[in-house]
């Protein structure tokens, strides 16, 4: 055989859902083989390194690169990060969805992290999954109950299933 077959992906959006319009998403986005890439707790806080940095920054920079966005409650994680981001009324088009804005998110954070790794001759390698996870937010004791778990994450950092340590 001249090639290896691709597995076959199956995508774990919904299939009828209008992803460009107007609404508020929780999102997980996780290191390529969960690898602790950002930083790390310490005493239930998250202590955030150089690349963690790079995160932080690139995801309140959505804010002033698209005005079609607000973001809310986030936290950087050693090896993912969770966000809570809106799309607002007004500005639906395909490329304003959340995942061109997740895309666009990811690729800044990797060629951001790329600079620093070239800057010091260190190798990255593959920063991100190839995926994210979003949670359609559909009422207001939804929202409130994604807060609370993105806010206690660190806190709970011990029984995380993406905690590999």
């Amino acid at each position: 055989m001249l090639f290896q077959e691709l597995p076959n992906r199956q995508t774990i959006r919904y299939e009828n859902y209008d992803y460009t319009s107007s609404g508020s998403y929780f999102i997980t986005i996780c290191c390529q083989d969960f690898k602790y890439r950002f930083g790390k707790i310490h005493n239930g806080i998250m202590c955030l390194n150089s690349i963690g940095q790079i995160v932080l920054q690139s995801w309140l920079s959505l804010k002033q690169d698209y005005n079609w966005v607000e973001i809310d409650e986030f936290q950087v994680m050693p090896n993912h990060f969770h966000g809570i981001v809106t799309l607002s009324d007004g500005f639906e088009s395909a490329d304003k969805s959340i995942t061109s804005l997740i895309g666009e998110f990811k690729s800044k954070v990797f060629h951001e992290s790329l600079k620093w790794h070239k800057s010091r001759n260190l190798q990255m390698g593959k920063l991100w999954q190839r995926n994210f996870y979003e949670h359609i937010i559909r009422d207001y004791k939804d929202l409130t109950n994604c807060q609370a778990y993105i806010r206690n994450n660190p806190q709970s950092w011990s029984n995380d299933c993406f905690n590999r340590g």
